[in-house]
């Protein structure tokens, strides 16, 4: 009673979703082409032409290129560091302003002639 074990590592043999497989495809294809040449400028010409083949080879376009500027300048991390400062200047200021006051309070005296004048 041996067990047989049917291994199928060919992509076309699989039976997968086609949108997973056409993806997979997509990407075995782009992984198996590799640019091996002797000279530079023999690379240059391959990858140029690897774009145009590609239209644009989108594989190859940074993930920064998907973003918006508010995201990429990280205009978001600026604005929550600017408000957290200003928060804690605030809180500052106001400690400063309630602590002085505290220090440089006028006698009792003083406060009750002033309000019968």
């Amino acid at each position: 009673m041996a067990i047989k074990i049917r291994r199928s590592t060919n992509l076309e043999s699989s039976k997968m979703p086609l949108r997973y497989k056409e993806n997979a495809m997509k990407l075995s294809a782009f992984m198996h082409e590799h640019i091996e040449l002797d000279r530079p400028l023999e690379k240059a010409v391959k990858a140029i032409e690897y774009v145009i083949r590609h239209r644009g080879a989108p594989l190859l376009r940074p993930a920064s290129c998907r973003l918006n500027m508010f995201e990429r300048e990280g205009m978001d991390v600026i604005l929550v560091l600017l408000l957290l400062t200003l928060f804690i200047s605030c809180l500052i200021v106001r400690i400063f302003i309630s602590v002085t006051s505290k220090v440089f309070e006028r006698p009792k005296s003083d406060r009750l002639k002033k309000k019968v004048q």
